[in-house]
């Protein structure tokens, strides 16, 4: 489940949509109009203006995606390890 969550965000075209979590029909919405790299609605903004991606830009989306890409490869080399490494990490 892990790495089919990764290759989702790994692949998602964060560049064509707008996420709106908040949304409890359609959380990543088409958009013509782009305003950032990344346009993340902050779900507690009541006037849907506030984006949560605004320091995104194209290079940093792009070593987002490959550090994603980097954790799914290491999952799938060793995936006992690869849980070993996360759990130091987070003690």
């Amino acid at each position: 489940m892990l790495n089919e969550c990764l290759s989702f965000y790994s692949d998602f075209a964060f560049e064509e949509h707008v996420v709106d979590a908040g949304s409890k029909d359609l959380p990543f919405a088409e958009t013509g109009c782009r305003k950032a790299a990344v346009f993340i609605l902050d779900p507690i903004d009541p006037d849907g203006r506030r984006n949560l991606g605004e320091r995104v830009d194209a290079v940093s989306l792009g070593e987002l995606r490959a550090a994603v890409r980097e954790l799914q490869a290491q999952g799938r080399g060793n995936p006992g390890a690869f849980w070993v490494a996360r759990e130091g990490r987070w003690r």
